[in-house]
């Protein structure tokens, strides 16, 4: 139904209060554009002047944010911050990373540096910090219009609160491999590593082939077991592994079963099972064929290096910085998981699989 407006100096305020309070009753599809300034204005009966006016009224209160190419969109209740407006000529970034050993900053780095790389090619400014930041001074300098969002690499569940936090004060936060509840997550194509994996063992005859993986509840570990299971259709080679425990009897036990080939869930796990063949005199591929789903030193510096299902750390990086600008930007952006896959790479570690008669019986 058309609608009629007072025509005076101020009729685009007329039609910014009309707008105001349909959008604070919720009547309008947030994951829609608003109708152009064209539509407006035949509806209305006002000028495209006074159209444009109104909105940019309704942006600069935080109620409406413009995306270009796509229109001009209802921003969502939970994504409100009138304390913070976008500044469309800069956009800044935190990157939260973890603590890890030295073994692992290869893993880190290369994820670093693609973000890095990202935010110099589209004038984005980056800050880096620990896990152990002190989260009310993300909140400030986000209030303060210094930081636009935030990219958290591989989150513990301590960290939880901390991410919802963000969320509950409007600040954009894409966390990688660790999924949080209402927060997108870019992270590896975990169920892939092992369904790959499996596959080239099974193209080398293996039929025999063992999982070892953490106990964790977290994603990572969870999505390879069911792979794992949904292939496999046996748990006799499958152990889980208390990481904060001795390892070496959980894999020496696992090992005792002959497997003829063994997938480790992740670089926390590597170099303990590799210690642990070594004590067993096992040699690597002639005796029994390892895979790891996490390329790392204790794997590629190993004699012979392990083959390893890699984690593509660099598109993880660009994705996570895309996703970062477009939900900043964007109230339509989509929450969940965004999976990136990654590279196998054959390397001495796997064989094809000895027959019944050369099979090892006597190694223990």
């Amino acid at each position: 139904m058309k609608k009629l407006i007072q025509r005076d100096a101020n009729v685009y305020g007329q039609l910014e209060n009309d707008l105001r309070k349909r959008i604070l009753m919720g009547t309008v599809d947030f994951s829609k554009p608003i109708l152009g300034e064209i539509e407006f204005s035949k509806v209305y009966g006002v000028s495209r002047e006074s159209v444009r006016k109104a909105i940019s009224k309704l942006a600069g209160d935080g109620l409406l944010v413009r995306v270009k190419g796509k229109g001009t969109y209802i921003i969502p209740p939970g994504r409100r911050s009138p304390t913070q407006k976008l500044n469309p000529n800069k956009f800044s970034i935190i990157v939260i990373e973890p603590l890890i050993n030295r073994d692992f900053t290869d893993y880190r780095d290369s994820f670093l540096e693609s973000v890095t790389v990202y935010c110099g090619r589209n004038n984005i400014q980056m800050k880096c910090a620990d896990a152990d930041i002190d989260c009310s001074s993300v909140l400030k300098a986000y209030k303060d219009g210094e930081i636009n969002g935030v990219i958290w690499d591989m989150p513990d569940e301590k960290h939880r609160a901390a991410i919802h936090s963000f969320a509950e004060n409007h600040i954009p936060v894409v966390t990688t491999n660790r999924h949080v509840d209402g927060i997108p997550c870019v992270c590896p194509d975990f169920q892939t590593e092992i369904i790959d994996s499996v596959s080239l063992l099974k193209d080398l005859g293996h039929s025999d082939i063992a999982l070892l993986n953490s106990a964790s509840n977290e994603m990572p570990y969870l999505e390879r077991e069911k792979a794992y299971f949904n292939i496999i259709n046996s748990g006799k080679f499958y152990v889980k592994i208390n990481l904060d425990c001795d390892l070496s009897g959980d894999i020496a036990r696992l090992l005792q079963e002959n497997p003829s080939a063994l997938i480790v869930g992740g670089h926390a796990l590597i170099k303990k099972t590799l210690d642990v063949i070594r004590s067993l005199k096992l040699r690597l591929r002639e005796d029994i064929s390892v895979i790891c789903v996490n390329d790392c030193p204790a794997a590629y510096d190993n004699t012979p290096p392990v083959t390893v299902f890699a984690e593509n750390r660099v598109k993880a990086g660009i994705k996570c910085a895309e996703l970062l600008r477009e939900t900043a930007h964007n109230p339509a952006i989509q929450t969940g998981t965004f999976k990136i896959k990654g590279d196998l790479i054959w390397r001495q570690s796997c064989g094809p699989a000895l027959s019944p008669l050369k099979k090892r019986s006597s190694n223990f």
